[in-house]
């Protein structure tokens, strides 16, 4: 009798708990939301770009060309030949990454507003040590940065103009850029580590009030 009374005990705690943490989570996001929703999109480009800035200076990002975002591999499920990630991104994004400069981007975004998309992410399996690479859909970031910005931003890490123009980074979108920036934009590279030239990108953002303008 007593046993089963503190077994009741015991469950009604635990649902009251659990109600309580749903309920701050309510409350957290309802945060982020109005937060989101109060800034212009050039003051989240700030907010992306230092968030990447911090999470560098912290360690719990490693950057890392030709990535996108790689994250340790129990946070995939295998469901009719298609992987899914297990965990929201929000969370995976405060697990230590190795990512891309649009990766990191992803991810801060995701850390500071919880907006992630709701279209699946593509995974790639294998990237070793029990970890896969997998790709959010960067097209949340259009809420922050133009679609010029984000390709550039590509452009400007990975050092090569051939990723400006995939079908990835318009959605079917015409864009235009300044061929003058592109080609400041793959000269940044230099011989700069991928943390160092990640660091100027962003820091370049925070400067120019959430405009990326390439500088050799």
């Amino acid at each position: 009798m007593i046993a089963t009374l503190e077994k009741k005990q015991a469950s009604a705690s635990e649902k009251l708990l659990q109600a309580r943490v749903l309920e701050k989570k309510k409350q957290e996001q309802e945060q982020k939301n109005k937060l989101f929703e109060s800034m212009s999109s050039r003051k989240r480009a700030v907010a992306i770009a230092q968030d990447v800035l911090d999470q560098l200076k912290a360690e719990k990002i490693t950057a890392r060309r030709s990535i996108y975002v790689s994250a340790p591999h129990d946070i995939l499920v295998k469901m009719q030949d298609r992987y899914y990630l297990t965990v929201p991104l929000e969370e995976i994004a405060e697990m230590h990454c190795d990512c891309c400069a649009i990766g990191a981007s992803v991810l801060s975004f995701s850390r500071l507003f919880n907006r992630m998309s709701a279209e699946p992410c593509d995974i790639e399996q294998g990237d070793g040590g029990g970890r896969s690479r997998f790709f959010p859909n960067r097209i949340m970031l259009s809420e922050a940065f133009s679609w010029q910005t984000i390709a550039l931003i590509e452009v400007a890490f990975e050092s090569d103009a051939k990723f400006f123009g995939e079908a990835s980074y318009h959605r079917g979108k015409d864009i235009r850029i300044n061929s003058a920036d592109i080609k400041a934009a793959v000269a940044m590279r230099g011989r700069k580590s991928d943390k160092s030239l990640l660091r100027i990108i962003m820091q370049n953002i925070v400067d120019n009030k959430g405009m990326f303008k390439p500088q050799a």
